[in-house]
């Protein structure tokens, strides 16, 4: 198992999801949203994040069953811009980490 599927099975374990291995048939995958491609667009499945951290990005509108569109990455990967519900937002990485995404 490699180093990237390793730390993404730690994650889903962390937010209580199932592990996303290549033996599934379901046409979804869940995925960390700073792993979304530009332009690809999915679906909150949970955000790990608690205490503050968690009331801020909840109060953002980044709920389970958002929609969001991954708008572009930062020249050096950080922060990440994101169209929701119309609008922009960036997060950086360590908050984009905390939010898990069903994209197909």
């Amino acid at each position: 198992m490699s180093r990237q599927t390793q730390n993404q099975s730690e994650m889903n374990r962390k937010a209580n999801l199932p592990d996303s291995g290549a033996g599934e048939k379901n046409t979804l995958r869940t995925i960390v949203l700073r792993q979304m491609q530009k332009n690809q667009t999915g679906t909150i499945k949970s955000i790990s994040a608690t205490g503050d951290l968690g009331r801020r990005i909840r109060e953002l509108g980044l709920i389970p069953g958002t929609v969001v569109t991954m708008h572009g990455k930062a020249p050096l990967k950080d922060p990440v811009a994101l169209r929701v519900m119309g609008g922009t937002l960036t997060l950086r990485n360590n908050e984009a980490d905390t939010i898990f995404m069903e994209v197909d």
